[in-house]
């Protein structure tokens, strides 16, 4: 069966990150584009000739009959987009964060069991190569049981700002937040999956705390509880270089790894390095990691019921996220979820 839908927002993300499998993905078929932004529309009609193209979510909806949208827009209007889907009880494939809301957290997770709908949000980092072979060596036991995961994100600047230019993600009324919402919401939902144990605290602390010229954190630091092992983070857009670099520490020996490879060291043996061809790093869109995203999506459109996962986790990485701000504005204390 081929499913029909629509990219609401035809921005970065859309063009760079997402089209690209849609086009080559035989299952599905883009029949319309949503955005306000008339070049944005110019651009969707010479990439998607076929599609028809709207101004806005409800003109689409009046419109096309349509299984799913795919949501591409900035944090801040996902939920507008969100409560028209569930209104005409279409699939949704969005972006992260899914809803900085509650609320509407609670409100998707009904609308999936009730409605026998799938809200499937891009967790699209479990989906790298070198990500998934950490997982894999966690899982087997090469390290024994693990106690401690270290997560580093060095920017210099957030993704769309480079040599003095601005960025949405800096605008806290269309980001929602700063780099705990951009690579924090990541992070959450990355360390229960390498893992494979639940988050129960955190405990963040933030830079700037929100006030000054720049009302959003650009860096962030802090402890997740995850069952018996810790995961100690460190995000920010200050540094003088781009890298992703960590280690997961367990009783029988440490995982090493950058962007581009990972190092076992254990006693007595030597260290067995691991390099891979694309850098976790190489871009902000990662267009090859959403082909296979797209195999769990359209199995959650078949069966819902095996999207609940990912849900799920959608959830969790909220949670964590609004505590992590509450821990943030108590002092740094640790709070439970």
């Amino acid at each position: 069966m081929s499913y029909r839908g629509a990219i609401i927002g035809f921005g970065n993300v859309a063009v760079h990150g997402h089209l690209s499998a849609w086009l080559q993905d035989t299952r599905f078929e883009l029949i319309a584009v949503v955005d306000p932004l008339p070049e944005r529309l110019q651009l969707a009609r010479t990439l998607l000739p076929d599609a028809a193209c709207y101004g806005s979510i409800e003109a689409c909806l009046a419109r096309e009959q349509i299984d799913f949208v795919d949501i591409c827009t900035p944090p801040m209007l996902h939920d507008t987009v969100l409560l028209r889907a569930c209104e005409q009880s279409v699939h949704i494939l969005c972006e992260k964060p899914l809803t900085l809301s509650a609320a509407l957290m609670r409100q998707l997770q009904r609308y999936a069991v009730e409605r026998d709908r799938a809200v499937f949000t891009v967790h699209n980092w479990q989906y790298a190569p070198l990500l998934q072979t950490l997982r894999a060596t966690i899982a087997a036991e090469t390290i024994g049981a693990p106690e401690c995961l270290a997560w580093k994100v060095l920017r210099a600047h957030p993704a769309g700002a480079s040599h003095g230019s601005g960025s949405w993600r800096t605008d806290r009324r269309i980001a929602g937040g700063g780099i705990l919402v951009d690579h924090g919401w990541h992070l959450f939902y990355l360390a229960p999956f390498l893992l494979q144990k639940a988050p129960t605290a955190i405990a963040a602390r933030l830079e700037p705390p929100g006030c000054g010229a720049v009302d959003i954190e650009e860096t962030a630091a802090g402890t997740i509880s995850c069952g018996s092992a810790s995961v100690q983070f460190y995000l920010t857009w200050r540094a003088d270089r781009r890298a992703n670099e960590g280690y997961v520490r367990g009783t029988k020996g440490t995982i090493y790894f950058d962007a581009v490879s990972l190092l076992l060291e254990r006693p007595d043996e030597p260290g067995c390095a691991q390099r891979f061809p694309e850098s976790i790093i190489a871009s902000s869109y990662h267009p090859e990691w959403f082909a296979p995203l797209l195999d769990d999506f359209y199995q959650a459109l078949e069966e819902p019921s095996s999207g609940e996962a990912n849900l799920r986790a959608a959830a969790t990485c909220l949670a964590l996220l609004q505590q992590g701000y509450a821990s943030h504005r108590q002092g740094g204390v640790r709070l439970p979820l």
